[in-house]
């Protein structure tokens, strides 16, 4: 069945499309709000989760009737905005490096060993009554990757179009990944990965290995591998594993959310650093989402290549993950490609 149209200025809703899958699935109704991720155990539904829970942006739940249908083959004709270029904000420029400097100067006294920086730009218009074929577009153009939108009054619509798995569950078996180093796929090509990425890439890698360790058994890895998405190359390690005895999908999410990818390490020194020096407030970009089932099967990725769509405009987050041998042009040039990649999807040549 086809999803109807709807009118995103009001009401509440989530849909989704899986890696792979030709198939959109809708749930509308008004989420639930959990008191912590132990809580998504046993439910059924599809799972908001912020970067940092807080009263503001809690764990959400959207659990009610399910709709499949096919992602529309031509969309209606939409008022998407003019491109409006690369940013050419100096204050937002400016503050961006007080915020590199700052967390660099961390790496550089060892008192972290990665940390990701985030920024966000946001446009005027409101795209609201667009956010559905926005959603259609992103799936008809990423037919092998993961999509989702969710909505609320409260929280604004939140679109994602990610690279990056969090954890799967089917049965016994799980996997997740460890996904860092960027380039563009044309340098990559040319040059290889340079020493910076694949250091950062071996860091997070070694990272998730020593978290699944308590929780695990017959963990498998394949390193080395390349990811490309929307013009964009990733590093990537997969990890297949099996889950300990009593060990739930919640625990394995609660113990990888924030992931090195867009937090850092230490995890616990790394997320207090980016709470206190980070300019922009991430609420649920690089936290996660997806499907979760009662017998606790998931399919949970986390909020990358992010728009937040709202009455006061539409915002784009990016991040780049900082390592000692970072520099501060580098790196946001990084944001900027990656804001590029979403934005496409929004706007209009």
């Amino acid at each position: 069945m086809q999803s109807p149209n709807q009118n995103t200025k009001a009401g509440s809703f989530a849909m989704y499309k899986l890696p792979g899958s030709p198939t959109c699935h809708s749930i509308r109704t008004e989420p639930e709000e959990l008191p912590d991720t132990a809580a998504m155990d046993g439910r059924d539904g599809f799972i908001l989760a912020p970067f940092a829970e807080s009263a503001a942006t809690p764990i959400l739940i959207f659990a009610g009737e399910e709709e499949t249908f096919p992602p529309p083959t031509a969309g209606r004709q939409t008022r998407r905005p003019p491109d409006p270029g690369r940013t050419a904000d100096a204050q937002a420029r400016a503050a961006y490096g007080d915020a590199f400097r700052a967390l660099h100067s961390m790496l550089e006294r060892k008192e972290l060993n990665k940390v990701v920086l985030a920024r966000s730009r946001t446009m005027p218009q409101d795209l609201r009554a667009e956010a559905e074929e926005i959603f259609y577009s992103a799936c008809r153009e990423n037919e092998n990757g993961y999509v989702a939108i969710a909505a609320t009054p409260k929280n604004g619509i939140w679109l994602t179009i990610t690279p990056e798995l969090l954890t799967m569950r089917d049965g016994e078996t799980m996997k997740t990944m460890a996904l860092a180093g960027t380039m563009s796929p044309g340098e990559c090509e040319k040059r290889g990965w340079s020493e910076k990425n694949k250091r950062e890439q071996g860091v997070v890698s070694n990272y998730i290995m020593s978290t699944l360790a308590p929780l695990a058994k017959n963990i498998q890895t394949d390193g080395g591998l390349t990811l490309t998405t929307r013009g964009l190359a990733h590093l990537q390690t997969k990890f297949t594993f099996t889950p300990c005895d009593g060990i739930k999908t919640s625990d394995v999410v609660s113990a990888l959310h924030p992931t090195p990818a867009v937090c850092g390490m230490p995890k616990d020194s790394a997320l207090r650093a980016i709470l206190t020096t980070e300019r922009c407030r991430r609420e649920y970009y690089s936290g996660y989402s997806g499907p979760i089932r009662a017998n606790g099967d998931a399919s949970l990725y986390v909020t990358l290549r992010c728009a937040k769509i709202s009455e006061e405009g539409w915002t784009l987050y990016a991040g780049g993950g900082l390592m000692p041998e970072s520099t501060e042009q580098d790196e946001w040039d990084e944001t900027e490609a990656k804001m590029e990649a979403v934005k496409a999807i929004i706007t209009q040549k």
